[in-house]
Parts: C-alpha cells; sequence; structure tokens
C-alpha cells in the first residue's frame, strides 16, 4: 500500500529528475501503479517528505521491482521484527528467565499494530530494529555503529526525534555527531544534482502539502494521535475535550521530569520511554508508527515482576498499552467503538497463523518452566543433603 512513497522518490532521483516535485511525482506514481491507487484522485496527496539522506538510504528499493522491492521489505521487516525483540530483551530482560522473555515476546506478536506494518510496506519494523540497534551500539561504547542506527532512523525522519532527544539529555555527543556527518555525507548527491535552493523550497513544499492532507483527511487513522482518540469519546467542540486533550499533553511533558527522579539504574530507560511517549503525543504519527512504543511494553513488565519496584503507575501504564497495541484495532479505528463491538468478535483478535505461534510458543515456555522448577528442587534436595552430611 504505502511502499511506492519510498522506492519511487528514489527512483525519480536517479533518474536525474526532481522527487520533490508533486507534478513529477504524481506522474510517476499514476505511471506505475494506475488505477490501482484509487486515493490518488486529490493531487495534494502526492509529496514526498523523505529528507536528501534518505533518498539514498532508499537506492536499493529503487533499483528492483516494484514485486520484488515488497517482498524484500517483508522480509526486512520480519528479520527487524526478530531483532527487535532480542534487543529489547538484551536491553532490558536480562535478568529474566528465558520463560518470560518467551512468554513476552509471544504476546508482543500478537500486536495488530505489526500486522499493520506488516501489510502496508511501512518501514517502522525496521525502524524499530535501528533505534533499539543504536541505543545498544551507545551504550556497548560504539558511537559510529550507534550514529548510523541513527541515520537509518532519518528515513521517516520524525520517528528519530525520540533516540535524538534521548542522547542529547544525556549529553552523549558522539552518535549525535557521527550521525550528523553520515547525514550531511549521504546528501551531498541529492544537493548536487538537483540543487540546493530547488532541493530545499521542494523538501519544505512537500512537508506543508503532507501536513495539510494529514489534518483534512480524517482523524480516525491517528491512533497514536491523542486528540483523535478524545474526538471518538467525546462531543465535537466540547470544551472537556480541550481540557483532557491539554491534560495529557501536559503529562508527556512532566512525565521525562518523572523519570529523572528515578534511581540512576532505573532512569535511563524510563527517560527513552517518556520521551518516545511524547513525540507520539506532540509529532504527527499513524497507526504503524505505534509499534515505537513495544519497548515500553518491556519496560513495563520489568516494574511488574518486580515486588519492590511495582507501582500503580505500572498497572496503569500496562493497561494502557494493552489498549493500545491489542485491542484497538487498525483495520477498525474508523469506526466507532459500538461498531467495532458489534462487527468483532473477541476470538478475531487473534489472527490464524498468530494463534498457532502463541500456542507453540506456550507449550515452550510451560516446559522450560518445568525444567526451571526441576533444577531448583534439585538444588535445595543437594543444599539439604549437604547440611545433613
Amino acid at each position: 500500500m504505502d511502499l511506492w512513497t519510498y522506492s519511487v522518490p528514489s527512483r525519480i532521483w536517479l533518474a536525474g529528475r526532481n522527487p520533490y516535485d508533486r507534478a513529477t511525482l504524481r506522474a510517476e506514481v499514476l505511471g506505475r501503479f494506475g488505477s490501482r491507487r484509487p486515493d490518488l484522485s486529490d493531487s495534494d496527496q502526492i509529496a514526498s517528505g523523505l529528507l536528501p539522506c534518505a533518498l539514498v538510504l532508499l537506492v536499493p528499493l529503487a533499483l528492483v521491482p516494484d514485486e520484488l522491492a515488497a517482498r524484500l521489505i517483508w522480509l526486512a521487516s520480519f528479520a527487524s521484527l526478530l531483532f527487535a525483540c532480542w534487543a529489547m530483551l538484551e536491553l532490558w530482560g536480562r535478568n529474566w528467565r528465558a520463560e518470560e522473555g518467551l512468554w513476552l515476546v509471544a504476546l508482543l506478536l500478537q500486536s495488530r499494530l505489526i500486522q499493520s506494518v506488516a501489510y502496508r510496506g511501512q518501514p517502522t519494523l525496521i525502524l524499530l530494529a535501528a533505534m533499539l540497534l543504536g541505543l545498544l551500539a551507545e551504550r556497548r561504547g560504539s558511537s559510529w555503529l550507534a550514529g548510523a542506527a541513527l541515520v537509518v532512523l532519518l528515513a521517516k525522519f520524525t520517528v528519530a526525534l525520540p533516540l535524538a532527544a534521548f542522547w542529547l539529555s544525556q549529553r552523549r555527543w558522539a552518535p549525535l555527531l557521527r550521525a550528523a556527518g553520515l547525514a550531511a555525507a549521504l546528501s551531498l548527491p541529492p544537493l548536487v544534482t538537483i540543487g540546493p535552493a530547488a532541493l530545499v523550497h521542494g523538501w519544505v513544499d512537500s512537508v506543508r502539502t503532507l501536513e495539510y492532507w494529514n489534518r483534512t483527511s480524517g482523524g480516525g487513522f491517528h491512533l497514536t494521535h491523542w486528540s483523535s482518540i478524545l474526538d471518538r469519546l467525546l462531543p465535537a467542540g466540547s470544551s472537556l475535550l480541550v481540557v483532557a486533550s491539554s491534560a495529557l499533553l501536559v503529562s508527556a511533558v512532566v512525565l521525562p521530569g518523572w523519570a529523572w527522579r528515578l534511581a540512576p539504574e532505573r532512569a535511563s530507560p524510563w527517560r527513552f520511554l517518556a520521551l518516545t511517549a511524547l513525540g507520539m503525543v506532540a509529532v504527527y504519527h499513524r497507526v504503524y508508527d505505534a509499534v515505537l512504543l513495544l519497548p515500553a511494553a518491556v519496560l513495563v513488565w520489568g516494574e511488574l515482576r518486580d515486588p519492590e519496584q511495582r507501582t500503580g503507575t505500572s498497572f496503569v501504564l500496562a493497561g494502557a498499552l494493552s489498549v493500545l497495541l491489542f485491542v484497538l484495532a487498525p483495520q477498525t479505528v474508523a469506526k466507532s467503538l459500538s461498531e467495532w463491538l458489534e462487527t468483532h468478535s473477541p476470538a478475531g483478535m487473534l489472527a490464524p497463523v498468530n494463534a498457532w505461534i502463541c500456542i507453540a510458543v506456550f507449550l515452550l515456555a510451560v516446559s522450560l518452566e518445568r525444567g526451571h522448577a526441576a533444577a531448583a528442587r534439585t538444588r535445595v534436595v543437594a543444599a539439604g543433603a549437604s547440611r545433613q552430611g
């Protein structure tokens, strides 16, 4: 559905034309997809908000046919999902038992958000993997790899903001400087071939066009934009809507300050979570970008599993994430809640393949749990025998 927005601009640039010229981009898209893109009737929709460095990053997609590009992005998304699951546990779950990690991964894989990314052709899972790679690399002192991961995030620059803000808040200048240098180097070819004036004017015009369309195309799909959710719960123009939206935004701004008050060993991941959540509120995102909240589920579970760290806030966040990731299905967010309840059964929340995967992981987790319990009993028996001896 959306893959053309990433591959076609790079194709146009490789052909020596300006991808930020909306007439050129529209003609290319219509020539390639024609009636398969019925939403192209409004020319204001057709614009490229890709940064110049992203045009170069996405050249591999531009060099292959559309059908092969779709297969490649699907495989890359699947590999990125596997890496992201491992990376989240490596970052925040190293002291967990294996079965705990399997349970949580199985739960996250049920998210409708992942299915939404898969069939839309959005690169968000790849960007989630890049974000986690950046965190891992920076933790291990590899500033070049961390900077390169941030540059990959610039393929969709709005999702790069939380990681950049996180490093700024920690005064981690090395990966930021590396990323700036790499992005500048990748931006040089488009700057030379398109021309600085035409490139800057075209990019600004594209972003303005996209923002106008986002505001006027119907808010039902803005799942991670809080005001759109509240629009469905409260009457239009309600003063309560304004108050509730403002309260949520203020809470999101205060959340990073709350994270700073935590113990040093716990503050860093919560700071990252706070800035990610703030980015979701303050910056326009569509539903598939909410996969960036999957690390929040890992962090929340880390709180809930520890009685000494468990707080009321943890339970509130767990409930909110459960609703966002597993109840509000992307396919139905344009409908009212009553329509959704009338047309969907609880069993419909699990796709058949996901259900089978969940059962397989359930059996593996149970076997690991039994092995863990057996090993614990053996240690107890051995300790008792040694004391008697």
